[in-house]
């Protein structure tokens, strides 16, 4: 309905997104781990954090190495999902992406890959957990 919709846009709004040191999102951790999301924090990891009224809700990293993109860690907090989080944390990691021309891989888990495959990624494997080893080439336009 039309009311929904305006409520749901007064919330994305309110949501801020902005790179965040990884002790940020520490309180996101234990949910996470919960539902098979890695949370390393492996060397040249940037991490993106989610917040709401002052809060860290999600968070989602990048790693970039030469013409390699690893896209990673991707985690809303149960409270927030379905509500576009996901969406912005994959808009937010594209855009430092920038002219990058390369392969990206991503380990997603079921809930986290609707946003990758509306994105571009390509299935390749999926374990008996349900995680998800995708790929997206990028090449200049």
């Amino acid at each position: 309905s039309h009311a929904k919709l305006q409520q749901k846009l007064r919330y994305l709004m309110k949501i801020l997104i902005r790179l965040c040191d990884y002790k940020e999102i520490t309180p996101l951790i234990k949910h996470g781990k919960k539902e098979r999301v890695t949370f390393d924090n492996a060397e040249g990891c940037l991490w993106f954090c989610a917040e709401y009224e002052g809060s860290v809700i999600g968070c989602a990293a990048l790693v970039i190495k030469g013409a390699r993109a690893r896209f990673k860690s991707d985690f809303v907090h149960p409270n927030f999902r379905m509500g576009g989080v996901g969406n912005l944390l994959m808009e937010a990691r594209l855009k430092e992406l920038g002219p990058f021309v390369g392969k990206a891989t991503a380990f997603c888990t079921p809930m986290s890959w609707p946003i990758y495959k509306k994105n571009g990624f390509i299935e390749h494997n999926k374990n008996k957990f349900g995680i998800i080893y995708s790929g997206r080439l990028f090449k200049h336009e």
